[in-house]
């Protein structure tokens, strides 16, 4: 059993080391998925270990940030602490779903503070702080209609599966956690170069930059605050209770006319999915999936199936389709970075498969935002 995660890890260091945090911008990759698949198995065993990186973790670095949480940011903790109860069921569903345990909400809490939108100076973006390069590598959407970071079920589903490989890869949740925000190769090499494998001596020994040092600790405190808030002197923040139910909206509806006509109060799809960046759903050919509140659903489901939301170009706000003549040496790859879409919204929308590739002469079909 040994040699087999031995090898498993051999393989993860080969790969083109990516970063959640500070990370590196990587080529597309069309193996990743099935490298990822490929890899399930034989980690499946070894990731079911009962191992808990909060249970029993004692360092004062940890008591200094509960009580900076206590003190200073008190105000910002208690609104943090809001927005965790209106998220913490989505967030959680998808980690159940996914194999992490609940706990990790405390990463979250240290890399957005739940917020669904946020935003770093390095563009970092969501409640997992993904990288647009990030994005990229691992095939996560991201057009001028919607971006997957601030999805709150796939950008978890990424979350959950980046720490689970972190973990595979370094045998400990703490090391796993640092290696998000340092990043996979940095820890990878750190550890080569004889650091030893234990976060708090790595720590200790000054071997890690300032926010890694403070990232797992900060992390630690949240997970104490978030487990008693009042112990700690913030108000138990209320749960939201309210069912989501699914629904796939036709290729350019206009989602503020669909609630007006469905009599919904308006802002409410775009409340239930912050990775919606434009007000129409995208041209995807097989529409595009949003979660609503159940209570709504029968409503905006009749109007959408009825088609009376669905916009004409020409009534686009904010966003313009533009054609591209393909010339000699010009890839979809140099397209998607040009005009910053992904690569497999640019396939979804001109019909392309994995395998096919525009000729010179062909016209490739995109969308952009309107700058005018």
């Amino acid at each position: 059993m040994k040699i087999r995660f031995t090898i498993v890890f051999l393989i993860l260091n080969l790969i083109v080391y990516s970063q959640v945090s500070g990370g590196q911008d990587n080529p597309e990759s069309e193996d990743s998925g099935a490298l990822s698949n490929a890899l399930a198995g034989a980690q499946e065993e070894y990731l079911k270990r009962p191992l808990s990186p909060f249970a029993d973790a004692e360092h004062k670095s940890i008591d200094r940030f509960v009580q900076e949480m206590r003190g200073p940011k008190h105000e910002k903790v208690q609104a943090a602490l809001v927005r965790y109860g209106m998220w913490h069921e989505r967030l959680t569903e998808e980690m159940r779903r996914h194999g992490l345990p609940e706990e990790f909400l405390a990463l979250v809490f240290v890399e957005s503070a739940f917020k669904p939108k946020a935003l770093s100076r390095s563009n970092a973006g969501g409640f997992w702080q993904i990288l647009p390069s990030t994005a990229r590598f691992f095939k996560l959407r991201r057009d001028a209609f919607a971006d997957d970071r601030f999805i709150p079920e796939k950008a978890t589903k990424f979350g959950a599966w980046y720490l689970r490989e972190l973990y595979a890869q370094f045998g400990d949740w703490h090391l796993a956690m640092a290696a998000y925000n340092l990043g996979r190769g940095n820890m990878a090499r750190l550890i080569e170069s004889g650091a030893p494998k234990d976060f708090f001596k790595m720590r200790n020994r000054g071997l890690l930059r300032e926010e890694t040092a403070d990232y797992v600790p900060r992390i630690l405190a949240a997970h104490r605050v978030l487990s008693d808030p009042a112990k700690y002197g913030f108000t138990k923040p209320t749960m939201d209770k309210t069912k989501y139910a699914g629904l796939v909206l036709r290729p350019l509806t206009d989602v503020t006319r669909l609630e007006i006509l469905a009599s919904v109060p308006t802002g409410t799809i775009r409340r239930a999915n912050p990775g919606l960046r434009s007000e129409y759903a995208p041209p995807d050919p097989g529409g595009f999936h949003v979660f609503v509140p159940a209570k709504h659903h029968e409503a905006l489901d009749a109007i959408n199936l009825a088609k009376n939301a669905v916009a004409d170009w020409g009534d686009l706000r904010d966003l313009r389709r533009i054609e591209i003549k393909i010339k000699r040496k010009m890839t979809l790859w140099k397209i998607s970075r040009d005009y910053d879409t992904c690569l497999s919204s640019l396939r979804l929308w001109n019909k392309l498969g994995t395998e096919e590739s525009p000729v010179p002469g062909d016209r490739i079909v995109l969308y952009i935002h309107d700058e005018r």
